[in-house]
């Protein structure tokens, strides 16, 4: 019987529409968004949305555009308080230049993206802040030298 349904199966896999198994696997790449996105996962939920909008692209399909910055928005709102733990977990745990990255990241995202972080977050923010801002600085002067790097490079990109 087994070998009946084996031999049975090629020709019932032409039916399933590749339209159906398209739209399942953009539907899935935002489910998978939505859940990194809940958990703080920034860079998954970006990932798994260009996956989606590749999808999209390839099947004609219309990609969603407001609903994946709902969920990036979502995922930035949901990680600044994940930074700042892993910023308090990095400081007790003796990295200070991993606890300031974490932390200036968190900032960051505060400063560009508007998040209002609770209670809790902005008090263990504070007081990491208090103890890190020499190394914040030092992180701040860097990266600044190197968008300034960037930017040089940019004109000369242009014009070849």
């Amino acid at each position: 019987m087994l070998l009946l349904i084996g031999l049975m199966l090629p020709p019932l896999m032409g039916l399933i529409s590749t339209s159906l198994v398209t739209g399942k696997m953009y539907e899935n790449s935002f489910k998978t968004a939505r859940r990194m996105a809940k958990a703080g996962d920034t860079q998954s939920a970006w990932d798994s949305l260009q996956y989606a909008a590749t999808i999209a692209d390839q099947a004609n399909l219309g990609f969603d555009q407001a609903r994946a910055d709902k969920v990036m928005q979502r995922a930035f709102t949901k990680a600044v308080p994940v930074l700042v733990k892993t910023a308090k977990y990095y400081y007790k745990n003796g990295a200070h230049d991993h606890a300031a990255a974490a932390l200036f990241e968190a900032i960051e995202i505060q400063r560009e993206m508007g998040v209002k972080p609770g209670w809790v977050t902005r008090n263990r923010q504070r007081n990491l802040t208090k103890r890190l801002l020499p190394r914040m600085r030092v992180l701040a002067a860097q990266r600044q030298a190197e968008a300034a790097e960037l930017a040089a490079q940019q004109p000369v990109a242009a014009a070849e």
